[in-house]
């Protein structure tokens, strides 16, 4: 069965009929002649259609480091201008908790949930020498001081300076 909307063509303008359905693609009218005019489809061209942003979170876990500090103690058990470190310095680890927002895989907001100290620093503790001896003699004072001691340290005595440059048991 075949539908067709056919014009009739007279001196006049084309007016449209009625569809005629048949069996016979060459519909026949008396008198007139009839123009089978095919079915057409128009294609309209639509702007495009934007992509729909593909949202998605997650979230991130990330590991700060904290540093350690140093401290300088006195200490009067430590001879005068000699340092030790008592306790070694050791960072800590700070765990920070995100939300993470992307928008077509790219990065668009972080919002911090959570933040918390796991493990906590261990500060560097270094003994700064407090104490002043009167050494006997020279071999003494070399045993603490190898290279001798200047005029500027509290250790310094004139005894210690035979050649008075300044430099004691050099």
């Amino acid at each position: 069965m075949t539908l067709l909307i056919s014009y009739i063509v007279e001196d006049e303008p084309l007016v449209e009929t009625e569809p005629v359905i048949k069996d016979d693609p060459k519909p026949k009218v008396k008198d007139k002649q009839v123009v089978p005019i095919p079915l057409v489809t128009k294609t309209v061209n639509e702007p495009p259609k934007e992509k729909e942003p593909v949202v998605t979170t997650s979230i991130v876990e990330e590991n700060e480091e904290i540093p350690f500090t140093i401290t300088e103690q006195p200490d009067q058990g430590v001879h005068w201008g000699i340092s030790n470190t008592k306790q070694e310095g050791k960072p800590g680890t700070k765990t920070k908790v995100y939300e993470v927002t992307y928008v077509d895989g790219k990065e668009t907001s972080r919002i911090l949930i959570s933040e918390n100290v796991t493990v906590q620093p261990q500060n560097q503790i270094i003994a700064i020498g407090q104490h002043v001896e009167d050494f006997k003699n020279c071999t003494e004072l070399r045993k603490v001081y190898p290279g001798g001691v200047y005029s500027d340290s509290p250790v310094y005595q004139k005894k210690y300076d035979r050649d008075g440059d300044g430099h004691g048991c050099e």
